[in-house]
């Protein structure tokens, strides 16, 4: 900011004259003194601007060297500003953003979804799907060939192998693809293997093997048939209770969805019904308390690791009652809360009598809802994938394929979302192009088949 000259400098009238002027001294002596001073302040002011202008012209002259030596990313320079496809791309998934077209305030997230390495390597996986646009590719030519679920420290992470069919050598491609790596995962390294394979490593550990093939070589093989036996994958979308016409909408994709339904949100009724006309299945998605609590709240109907067993039973059995038709929950929030055994099982208890089934969203590693469900004999789950933790069409798309690669090798695969534009919009697009061997199901069909058959919707998903 310019420094602004000082107004006339006037004597302060409002204490005795003995205070500021020395013995001997007159009014005009000080009306003298007070002209100096302003015309030093002048003087000085007229020096700041001098200098300023110095400082501005040389941050412009930097400005242009960068934009004229800078790595190039398709469009000649770096990018200065995070590319953004028709999404918003979070690095820090901290708040749920409130959708354009819900009138519920958002209620935040306390984590990064699926811990920082995780985390990490969906952004690696957007900077690949930019990488592809900026070339002029179509997105099919990014085709992931097998993932792999690794650990370290405790938590688990995706090794993805992943097959580039371009019309050149790789060069460009790499070239292209160093900045925005840069860009979105500055933690990740990229080193090149052999003349057709590089690979990723987020935090010193490796997460992505990419494969070079030129398309002049490959040999188109047979169409694979659809099959209700083999590789599973269910569609769960969480926060839903809120955005009654992206129920509807999500009730129109013409396969199977389950709701995640918050108990005590505006239209939870009214999205269940939704759910229900279409045949789809509902689940509660129950409140629990984070690590971060106080600081972020839960929610309404929320349970907390303070409550008594029998306080923690009665909380989540009024919220079954909520929401009508479901069979099920699953946690929102509960990074502190799922790894308390003693809460846990309080309830679990109340499924247990319902008959009811039980999905780990798993916003901890350290989570205990598995194991304690697995010893008191109710159905359970875990989720493999977030899909938008990447607020990006062609990112969650990446994500439901990778779901689907994490289906063939282990027989299935669960994928939460959250109810955003770019979430529907990728699921829109997935079921236009999605592997016709692995089928849709509802999570009671994965994990549970025979339970709770007093509250299981039974009519089939409508189709379009």
């Amino acid at each position: 900011m310019i420094p602004q000259r000082s107004g006339t400098i006037a004597p302060d009238m409002s204490h005795h004259p003995s205070e500021h002027t020395p013995a001997g001294e007159g009014p005009l002596a000080v009306i003298a003194e007070n002209r100096l001073g302003e015309a030093g302040g002048i003087l000085l002011s007229s020096k700041s601007l001098i200098l300023w202008g110095i400082c501005l012209a040389a941050l412009a002259t930097g400005l242009l060297l960068f934009r004229l030596t800078g790595v190039a990313d398709g469009s000649g320079r770096r990018p200065e500003a995070p590319p953004v496809e028709n999404g918003t791309v979070m690095r820090s998934v901290v708040k749920r953003p409130t959708l354009q077209t819900a009138n519920a305030t958002a209620m935040p997230y306390e984590e990064a979804l699926g811990g920082p390495l995780e985390e990490s390597i969906k952004r690696v996986d957007y900077a690949l799907i930019q990488n592809l646009l900026q070339l002029g590719y179509e997105s099919d030519r990014m085709q992931l060939d097998h993932v792999e679920t690794r650990t370290v420290s405790g938590s688990d992470y995706h090794f993805q192998q992943i097959d580039f069919v371009l019309d050149e050598s790789p060069a460009a491609f790499v070239e292209n693809l160093k900045p925005l790596i840069d860009f979105w995962a500055d933690e990740a390294s990229l080193d090149q293997v052999n003349a057709t394979t590089w690979r990723i490593a987020v935090l010193g550990r490796p997460t992505h093997q990419l494969d070079f093939l030129r398309r002049q070589d490959l040999v188109p093989g047979p169409r694979p048939t659809p099959s209700v036996n083999g590789p599973k994958i269910v569609i769960v979308i969480d926060d839903l209770g809120e955005n009654v016409a992206f129920a509807r909408d999500l009730a129109n994709l013409g396969f199977p969805v389950t709701f995640a339904i918050w108990p005590r949100a505006s239209h939870t009724r009214e999205v269940a019904k939704i759910a229900q006309d279409a045949g789809l299945e509902i689940i509660l998605h129950q409140p629990m308390e984070p690590i971060s609590y106080p600081k972020t709240k839960p929610g309404p109907g929320a349970v907390y690791v303070r409550m008594t067993p029998d306080e923690v039973s009665a909380t989540v059995a009024k919220n079954l009652e909520l929401v009508p038709g479901a069979v099920g929950l699953n946690n929102h929030m509960g990074s502190r809360f799922t790894q308390d055994a003693e809460g846990v099982a309080a309830v679990l208890r109340v499924l247990k009598a319902r008959r009811f089934m039980v999905l780990d969203s798993l916003t901890h590693p350290k989570s205990v809802f598995g194991r304690v469900a697995n010893s008191m004999g109710v159905p359970g789950g875990t989720r493999d994938v977030f899909l938008d933790v990447v607020r990006s069409e062609r990112s969650v798309l990446h994500q439901l394929i990778k779901a689907e690669r994490i289906a063939e090798k282990k027989g299935s695969a669960i994928a939460i979302g959250h109810p955003f534009p770019e979430t529907l919009a990728g699921l829109r697009q997935w079921v236009r192009t999605r592997d016709a061997s692995i089928t849709p199901v509802n999570l009671a069909t994965l994990i549970a088949p025979g339970a709770a058959t007093h509250a299981r919707v039974e009519k089939s998903p409508k189709t379009r």
